[in-house]
């Protein structure tokens, strides 16, 4: 075997595997920060990086769980997802040669511990959905941080909210506003 042919060979080989790699790539999903984990009812915004001139493309379109997508505008999708569990979402985006690009991203909800406020004569209850995975609460009162006593007695008209962080690090608020 003569020597031009030894370095042609892995040369020619090299750029087929380039070449394949390149018209696989073309589209990549990124997420905030690049995550994959996040809580339940945050909004999570995706975007399909396209690598292919915008002339050249005639379609592009997102599939994923319908349930949780909140708008779709062209390579950026917009969710808030409701429920804990994995989800998977996928860009495609095709050319005027008929080249199909695509990606996928697996993203990860975790369940939070959400408060729900009401109000009853002159005391507000704090009942808490996910009770188990509440870590702390923080009660305010016109945006300043206030005792869990003097947020149930709701003396005075104004915004009184609380704060609760689960275990997983997501945080949750609902907020009552008296008008005496």
């Amino acid at each position: 075997m003569n020597s031009s042919f030894k370095i042609i060979l892995p040369l020619f080989f090299a750029i087929c595997v380039i070449n394949a790699i390149a018209q696989t790539s073309g589209v990549l999903i990124q997420s905030p920060e690049n995550k994959k984990e996040f809580c339940a009812n945050q909004t999570i915004t995706l975007v399909a990086k396209i690598d292919i001139p915008q002339e050249e493309l005639t379609q592009q379109k997102w599939i994923g769980d319908n349930a949780t997508i909140d708008k779709e505008l062209g390579n950026i999708l917009i969710l808030r997802p409701k429920k804990s569990g994995e989800y998977s979402y996928t860009f495609i985006a095709k050319n005027k040669a008929g080249k199909q690009f695509a990606d996928s991203i697996k993203i990860r909800i975790n369940e939070v511990a959400t408060p729900m406020l009401t109000k009853a004569n002159s005391t507000l209850k704090v009942d808490i959905k996910n009770k188990n995975m509440l870590r702390s609460i923080n009660y305010f009162y016109n945006g300043k941080e206030i005792t869990e006593i003097d947020f149930r007695k709701a003396q005075q008209k104004g915004k009184y909210w609380v704060v609760c962080t689960s275990s997983n690090g997501c945080s949750t608020s609902s907020n009552v506003i008296i008008k005496k």
